[in-house]
C-alpha cells in the first residue's frame, strides 16, 4: 500500500483484471456467444446503453476506442445506426476478441488488459474512448478501478470518454456489482480530470452514464 494506506494503481488494476477474468470465464462457460455472457440482461438493455454512450458526441467520422468491447456489440451498433467511425476494441479475454473479429472481419479488435501496461504498438490519442460494463463488477476496490480507469481513458482521448456504472440509488443489491454513488464520481472527475464533466441518469432506473470532455 501507499503512504495513505490506500492500494496502488498498479495492484488495484492487477486485482480487479484477475476478478474480472474470473466473471466472464465463468459466464462464457455458462452461456456461450450470448447477451448473458458479458453479464446483460438483454440485447434491448444492451442497445439502450450504447445508445447513450452513442449520445456523447458527433461521432461520425471520429476514431471510437471501446474499452472491454465483448463481442463488439457497440461497434455493430453504430454500424446499424449508420454512424461511421474509425473502431477500435479492446478487452481482456481472447475469447471475445476471437468472437468480436469473426463477426466483424477487417474491424481492429485487440486482446489486452487496459488496467496493465499497453502494447508497444497501441497508439493512442483516439477522439472518444468508451466503456460498457467495464465498471460494473466488483473487484474489491471498486472506487480506486473506477478512478484508475477514468483517469487512463481520458489520457487516451483527444475529445471526450463515455462510460456507464451501476447506481447507488437503487432498491436492491447484488453482491458481485459494484455501486457507484453518482456524485462522488462526478466531483472525483470535475477534481482531478476535467472541469468538463456530464452525467445521465435517465434511461434505465438503476445506472448512468459519466461523459468527460476535452
Amino acid at each position: 500500500m501507499n503512504n495513505n494506506g490506500r492500494k496502488s494503481a498498479g495492484r488495484v488494476g492487477e486485482e480487479a483484471s484477475e476478478v474480472i477474468r474470473r466473471f466472464y470465464d465463468r459466464k462464457f462457460s455458462e452461456h456461450g456467444r450470448s447477451v448473458e455472457a458479458l453479464g446483460w440482461q438483454s440485447i434491448e438493455k444492451q442497445r439502450r446503453r450504447f445508445e447513450i454512450l452513442a449520445g456523447a458526441g458527433m461521432l461520425e467520422g471520429k476514431s471510437v476506442l471501446d474499452v472491454g468491447c465483448g463481442f463488439g456489440g457497440l461497434y455493430e451498433y453504430l454500424c446499424e445506426s449508420g454512424i461511421d467511425v474509425r473502431y477500435y476494441g479492446i478487452d481482456l479475454k481472447d475469447e471475445f476478441i476471437r468472437i468480436a473479429g469473426g463477426r466483424n472481419p477487417g474491424v481492429r479488435f485487440r486482446a489486452f488488459d487496459a488496467a496493465g501496461e499497453p502494447p508497444p504498438d497501441f497508439e493512442p490519442p483516439f477522439d472518444y474512448v468508451m466503456a460498457s460494463g467495464l465498471l460494473g463488477l466488483r473487484v474489491g476496490d471498486d472506487s480506486g478501478f473506477a478512478e484508475k480507469m477514468l483517469g487512463r481513458m481520458f489520457e487516451w482521448c483527444k475529445v471526450g470518454v463515455a462510460a456507464n456504472l451501476i447506481s447507488t440509488y437503487v432498491d436492491y443489491r447484488e453482491d458481485y456489482l459494484a455501486y457507484t454513488s453518482p456524485e462522488e464520481i462526478f466531483a472525483f472527475c470535475k477534481k482531478n480530470l476535467t472541469w468538463k464533466v456530464a452525467l445521465r441518469h435517465d434511461y434505465l432506473p438503476h445506472e448512468f452514464t459519466l461523459f468527460l470532455y476535452r
